[in-house]
């Protein structure tokens, strides 16, 4: 659960930690206390933790505690002389709410559940029941290839294959790869592969020939074929089944003219291509779980691989910020050894403004700030120097010039038969506002203070120019001025704001009134809150003072 503003306020957070020690449970809290059925010894120490975001891309390694307190009855040397050491156990931290020395809370906010790592007993300063330790989410493994090992093309599975095809990986198809637009018109660019399963006059029917589209299902129902000599042709796509249970998609191309082997081809003098290539004309790839079409919006594409993996996973979260997301399209595909990690990392993660944070929930997408500050209302309203927030650390700044970006250029649009990218778009204050060339005001006034400073970029998994502008606004807009910090200790009270929430801040000292702010980080230090907060250094959203 996440409490209210209300719900902290005259309260004390109690700490509880559950170790299952060799398959037997044993409860610890920071004060005695009776909740859900169960007795917590209060021999549970002070508790400090920390949960921050830093960048944009996946940090699947989760937040970690320092834990220490008494195994009350026990001599935890001698457990561990007779083979019961704590390292490796599993334990869950969590915290309730305690008012006016009843509990109020109806069940309790789990920061992490972990692995006992590194115990330290036998300290000769403490009781022989005292022991401290780290407890550690084992890191989220999302190292997992997108293909298994049965979507390879063999001769066993299909022994009338072309030998160019044996050893190709059935495609894993994504969104609409090739469909773009240019002038206002649609654009068919070539842009998959497809694999001949069944080669002409090899086998029986010796005139078949069969070409493996995806190794899924599809929402298209025809595709078009290319060779790159003759005349596209459109074709119906089919289901089978191979020998290993593994779905896949195929066309039939017997009897057309197709440049092959062996067959009358409209173009007989060409030389015989060792692909051919497939473009989306009536939909796409594998069907979108959370929403009808292909699965191409990136809030989406991003749930569903990770779901692939098995990892846990904050559902709720992702369905919360999943309608910003999605208004950034994805395309492509996967024929190949790549894992979930490197497709997220490599090419979809770097396209959005999230960061992957793992969380009590699992992993959860985290808005970047600068995109929270233009999407997400403000959840309070924050007066310096009254009592509940105390500035208690200088402003900060993290971004050296060298590492500021007005500029912005991205190849996309990926051309496979022609292996190259069909569109380039440039985004800066000398942009002239085409389907080419963007105008940009943050390019501008950062260029103003700067100077010009463009980075450049290839993406093999964007096809439509309004993601692409997307992605270029949103990159200039977070580097092209630097990120600022201050640090806050905040009273009980606000244990309500969660990371990336919006917060409304005021305060005499740094001449802000109502300034925006994101949370991008959330300490609690034993009795007390410290935030830091991060807020956007730009004149277009910062009035100066004179």
């Amino acid at each position: 659960m996440q409490y209210t503003q209300s719900d902290y306020e005259n309260a004390e957070l109690i700490f509880l930690i559950e170790i299952n020690w060799f398959g037997q449970y044993h409860r610890f809290s920071t004060k005695p206390v009776v909740f859900d059925g169960f007795e917590y010894a209060g021999s549970l120490s002070e508790i400090t933790f920390e949960e921050q975001v830093d960048d944009m891309g996946i940090d699947p390694q989760a937040n970690n505690a320092s834990i220490s307190l008494h195994f009350d009855g026990f001599d935890m040397v001698q457990e561990y002389r007779r083979g019961r050491t704590l390292e490796g156990q599993r334990a869950t931290l969590s915290y309730i709410l305690v008012k006016n020395d009843q509990v109020y809370s109806t069940s309790s906010v789990r920061i992490l559940s972990g692995i006992i790592q590194e115990p330290i007993i036998g300290d000769p300063e403490e009781p022989v029941s005292f022991v401290a330790f780290s407890l550690e989410e084992k890191e989220y493994d999302i190292e997992v290839p997108i293909l298994s090992a049965n979507s390879e093309i063999n001769e066993n599975k299909h022994p009338n294959a072309d030998d160019a095809a044996i050893g190709k990986m059935y495609p894993f198809i994504l969104g609409e790869p090739g469909v773009t637009r240019k002038a206002g018109t649609t654009q068919q660019l070539f842009s998959t592969p497809a694999y001949n399963n069944k080669a002409y006059d090899v086998g029986s029917p010796a005139h078949d020939v069969l070409f493996i589209v995806a190794g899924h299902a599809t929402t298209a129902e025809t595709v078009q074929i290319w060779d790159g000599v003759t005349s596209p042709l459109s074709k119906t796509i089919e289901a089978a089944v191979d020998s290993d249970g593994q779905r896949y998609s195929y066309i039939d191309v017997t009897s057309s003219h197709l440049l092959y082997t062996g067959q009358t081809s409209l173009a007989n003098n060409a030389e015989h291509p060792s692909e051919f290539w497939i473009t989306w004309t009536d939909g796409g790839g594998i069907a979108n779980p959370y929403g009808d079409g292909s699965l191409t919006g990136g809030g989406d594409v991003v749930r569903y691989l990770l779901s692939r993996t098995g990892v846990e996973m904050d559902d709720a979260a992702f369905a919360n910020i999943s309608p910003i997301l999605n208004e950034y399209r994805f395309a492509g595909y996967v024929n190949d050894g790549m894992t979930t990690a490197q497709l997220l990392n490599d090419h979809i993660l770097p396209y959005l403004p999230i960061q992957i944070k793992a969380g009590p929930k699992g992993l959860r997408p985290i808005l970047y700030q600068y995109i929270a500050l233009q999407n997400v209302q403000p959840v309070a309203h924050i007066i310096s120097g009254e009592g509940d927030w105390i500035q208690i650390g200088a402003l900060e700044t993290t971004t050296n010039t060298s590492e500021i970006y007005n500029a912005v250029r991205l190849h996309y649009a990926w051309n496979g038969i022609e292996d190259s990218f069909f569109h380039s778009l440039y985004m800066g204050s000398d942009g002239v506002d085409d389907d080419y060339s963007k105008n940009n005001l943050y390019s501008q006034t950062s260029k103003n203070r700067y100077g010009v400073s463009q980075q450049t970029f290839e993406s093999m998994f964007i096809y439509e120019t309004r993601t692409a502008a997307r992605f270029c606004g949103d990159f200039i807009r977070r580097n092209s001025f630097p990120r600022r910090f201050v640090r806050f200790v905040a009273s009980l009270e606000y244990g309500f704001l969660q990371l990336g929430d919006v917060v409304e801040l005021t305060s005499s000292s740094l001449y802000m009134d109502r300034q925006k702010c994101t949370v991008v980080s959330k300490l609690w230090d034993v009795t007390e809150w410290i935030f830091v907060l991060m807020f956007e250094d730009t004149p277009l959203h910062v009035d100066r003072t004179t």
